[in-house]
């Protein structure tokens, strides 16, 4: 009877044991991918809604800084320029930092994009001041609705499809958690 009992001992404290280290092993799996999805996958969502929103504020900001120069409202025009070279400046950081998380091809590809198109928007918007400045109202009212503000939107829409593609990756997380889950319940009951 004592083998017996010894063997049964044993054979608990070894199913208690490989118990205790598969929930081990699942647990920090599953708290390392909440850790990504928490400060990674959020920074980066946080990032492209911060690059689509300073977008779209360009937008309306080159459209209040053509309209103050045609009413002669200097004032405006420097709050304008001023706000302008404010929100572009978070523009770039913004892409600089959603560039150093990115870790996809594509998202590195859709950056690259995004960068280039950030490019030509600052050279029309800067050509743009310049015949403003000159008082060819015509022609950069022209440019901006011709160039500029779909420059803009483009960027605006490049940025919208990096939050998209972010809240897929953390959807994807959130099953791939899920997963693990049930996984340890199941190995859990069905070493008890």
């Amino acid at each position: 009877i004592t083998t017996k009992l010894r063997t049964s001992i044993v054979a608990v404290l070894g199913l208690v044991l490989v118990l205790g280290i598969s929930t081990t092993i699942i647990t920090r799996k599953l708290s390392g991918q909440l850790d990504r999805a928490t400060s990674d996958i959020a920074r980066v969502q946080m990032l492209a809604g911060l690059i689509s929103t300073a977008s779209s504020d360009l937008v309306a900001v080159d459209r209040g800084l053509a309209f103050a120069t045609v009413l002669q409202k200097t004032n405006k025009v420097s709050e304008f320029k001023q706000t302008f070279d404010a929100t572009d400046g978070e523009l770039e950081r913004s892409i600089a930092e959603f560039a150093q998380l990115s870790s996809s091809e594509d998202e590195k590809a859709e950056i690259a994009r995004l960068q280039t198109q950030h490019q030509e928007a600052k050279r029309l918007h800067s050509q743009m001041i310049n015949m403003l400045s000159a008082m060819q109202m015509d022609q950069a009212l022209s440019l901006l609705d011709s160039s500029l503000l779909p420059k803009l939107q483009d960027m605006s829409n490049s940025a919208k499809k990096l939050v998209e593609r972010q809240r897929t990756e953390l959807d994807q997380v959130k099953a791939d958690a899920a997963t693990v889950t049930s996984v340890s319940i199941w190995l859990t009951t069905g070493l008890t």
